[in-house]
């Protein structure tokens, strides 16, 4: 039998393959219409004796689909405009703190400002974007101005070092025409012995001056590059301040003043002399023969040891005291040479003092006289060591 006339109007290919066993659904055309169409077989008791076929018409699904492409049709392009507009929005609106960003960032680029900030509004990531670049700008601010310091401080250095070469060049430049004119006068054929004395003498002064002040730059040399090599072992300051006064040569009257019990402190004893006698050849320098100078070696109340060095000579104008430990100062520069000061004593001195830990202070008054005063601290129980420190 043939299955077209068995089955129809159904469909007679999706009958066969059901009575093979297999269900099918199959799309069909019937009377000029789409219909949807499963075919079933059935098997009862194994093998297949019959098929059914179930269908639905597509009509209403065509319509329905045509609808739905005809809209999407007419609102995909709505939609993508749409989308578009609400991206170029929402970009624009998101984008904006960045370009904020970008164009402070180009400003404080051009002006060189560091001291500008970004204004800081919200707590979203462009708020932390904002805060991550001023703390950036804050460190390339703190870099800059550690760079101009320490810019300042060379060019300071540089200058220091200049006038200090010109200084030392004039310094050495006095002793050396001093003994050149002596020597000249010694070697004139109308020279007379009493006059070849007197050239001696003038060169021997110029020599020790030159000794002197040669001996003060290598000093000074050593402090600057750290190379003092101090060696501090237990002293009783009493004992090196009474040899600093014997080293002193002089016939006027210094009054001393010495504490009843020991002084110790950690000390190189030859530094530590040198300090006394610079300050006692200061005062005696600038104290006239009428005057007084005092000498004392005491502890203060706060358990440090102290040298006392007094005077009631001319004293140093308020203008000047700022700058009486620079090198080569002088308050009163040609008087200072005349009497043989090249104005490193005191320069000297305050780095030998905090070379050993203590600290020198200065009072004067015109014309009233001044004091000075070297503090240290008192020994502690530990073991001496070999410092280089300045």
């Amino acid at each position: 039998m043939d299955p077209r006339e068995t089955f129809s109007p159904f469909d007679a290919d999706g009958a066969k393959e059901a009575l093979a066993g297999h269900a099918n659904f199959r799309t069909i055309s019937y009377n000029g219409e789409s219909v949807r169409l499963y075919s079933q077989p059935i098997d009862p008791h194994g093998h297949v004796d019959g098929v059914v076929q179930f269908a639905r018409e597509l009509t209403d699904l065509d319509l329905l689909w045509a609808a739905q492409l005809r809209t999407l049709a007419l609102m995909l392009p709505l939609a993508v405009l749409a989308a578009a507009g609400a991206a170029y929005l929402l970009t624009g609106r998101t984008l904006r703190p960045v370009l904020r960003i970008t164009q402070a960032a180009a400003e404080i680029g051009k002006s060189r400002d560091l001291a500008r900030r970004l204004e800081v509004t919200g707590d979203d990531e462009m708020a932390e974007l904002a805060r991550t670049f001023n703390a950036m700008i804050g460190r390339l601010a703190e870099s800059f101005t550690a760079l101009e310091t320490a810019y300042a401080k060379l060019q300071d250095a540089y200058g220091q070092q200049q006038r200090f070469t010109a200084d030392a060049s004039h310094e050495l430049r006095t002793p050396l025409t001093r003994l050149r004119l002596a020597t000249s006068a010694a070697l004139a054929p109308s020279a007379t012995g009493e006059d070849r004395l007197r050239a001696l003498e003038t060169a021997d002064r110029a020599a020790v001056a030159m000794s002197r002040l040669v001996q003060q730059l290598l000093t000074l040399a050593k402090v600057d590059a750290g190379e003092l090599g101090l060696h501090l072992e237990p002293v009783d300051l009493r004992v090196v301040v009474a040899e600093g006064l014997d080293e002193v040569t002089t016939e006027r009257e210094i009054q001393c003043s010495f504490a009843d019990t020991p002084l110790m402190i950690a000390a190189d004893s030859e530094n530590l002399r040198r300090v006394v006698v610079n300050l006692l050849e200061n005062a005696l320098r600038h104290t006239p023969a009428s005057g007084c100078i005092s000498l004392s070696a005491e502890k203060v109340p706060d358990g440090r040891a102290v040298i006392v060095v007094r005077d009631t000579g001319e004293g140093i104008a308020p203008e000047h005291l700022p700058h009486i430990f620079e090198r080569f100062y002088r308050a009163d520069a040609a008087r200072n040479r005349k009497d043989g000061g090249s104005g490193l004593g005191l320069a000297i001195t305050k780095n030998l003092v905090e070379a050993h830990g203590g600290r020198l202070e200065i009072e004067s008054k015109l014309c009233a006289g001044t004091t000075v005063r070297a503090f240290f601290p008192l020994f502690s129980e530990r073991k001496p060591t070999q410092t280089n420190s300045s």
